[in-house]
């Protein structure tokens, strides 16, 4: 009788111990949000050494490949540990510094980025090594759904002297993580409309908060969104391109 009895119990122990695993992962969520949103207290010093942590992990993942299915089965790149498009090498790179930053990044695509970083200009003159530049565009096949913002594309600036156009970034498909000459290339996806040139200095502050009225980041993350007035989250929101999601 008294193993009947335990046995009847068990449905509503699971569900309980469902039930605090749920709530433990919105109280995790609710804590990472809040990091988020808070400042840290960084001097200029700090903050340039901070700025050289990211371009030099962004930097060691030269090589990587955009997809590893574009590469043939069983060739090094198609076995590759990791993959990363164009957004995945920033988000990856600060969540290698997410102890250094203060935060931890949301998993969503370049709209978000652009989202979190509100300092930004029309030229690369105004810009500085580590910053990031934000591609505009409209896709050529009128099927695919429009990214937010029509932002299609983010790669990292570099610069330097004589190569004042160099960035870093996952640009094509077929190929790898890789350092460019000039951040001006032609898409055969998409057509560009214009470049954003954005400060991280935001993120240096320790702030990653999306600045943005419409696309609720944050609120769809901690699971706010139902029923909502603004614009829905989807996995294609996770990637740079919608055909990967």
């Amino acid at each position: 009788m008294m193993d009947e009895q335990e046995g009847a119990q068990e449905p509503a122990c699971s569900l309980q111990d469902a039930f605090q695993v749920f709530l433990e992962k919105k109280r995790a969520e609710r804590i990472k949000m809040a990091a988020r949103a808070k400042p840290v207290q960084r001097n200029q010093a700090e903050k340039d050494r901070l700025r050289k942590l990211f371009v030099n992990k962004a930097m060691s993942y030269c090589g990587t490949p955009y997809s590893r299915k574009e590469h043939p089965e069983g060739s090094e790149l198609a076995t590759y540990p990791i993959q990363l498009d164009c957004c995945g090498l920033i988000r990856q790179t600060l969540m290698d510094l997410k102890g250094e930053f203060g935060f931890e990044p949301l998993p969503y695509n370049q709209a978000y980025q652009f989202d979190t970083l509100p300092i930004r200009h029309d030229t690369h003159d105004s810009i500085r090594e580590g910053d990031l530049i934000f591609y505009e565009g409209v896709y050529f096949d009128s099927k695919k759904r429009p990214q937010k913002h029509n932002m299609v594309h983010v790669e990292i600036y570099l610069g330097g002297e004589g190569t004042p156009e160099r960035c870093l970034g996952s640009r094509f498909r077929k190929q790898v993580v890789s350092v460019f000459d000039s951040y001006r290339f032609t898409s055969t996806v998409w057509e560009l409309k214009k470049l954003y040139f954005c400060s991280i200095d935001t993120w240096l502050d320790g702030i990653c908060k999306s600045v943005c009225p419409l696309h609720q980041w944050e609120r769809a993350t901690a699971g706010f969104t139902k029923g909502s007035i603004f614009e829905p989250l989807g996995e294609e929101d996770l990637v740079a391109d919608p055909e990967d999601a």
